[in-house]
């Protein structure tokens, strides 16, 4: 509770990748991460991304 307090609801997010659907908590200073931090959801959206560029 105080996390939001402190920091704002907006920093509450849902995660960007295709195939997740869990909310995650940006406690970064600039207010810049787009997958939750827990499952590797990002690095499974750059290989996505990758595999689509290169075929």
């Amino acid at each position: 509770m105080g996390f939001l307090i402190a920091r704002g609801p907006d920093r509450i997010r849902l995660c960007s990748a295709r195939d997740c659907h869990r909310f995650y908590a940006d406690t970064t200073k600039n207010n810049s991460v787009r997958y939750c931090p827990d499952r590797g959801c990002a690095n499974r959206e750059r290989v996505r991304r990758h595999r689509l560029r290169n075929g």
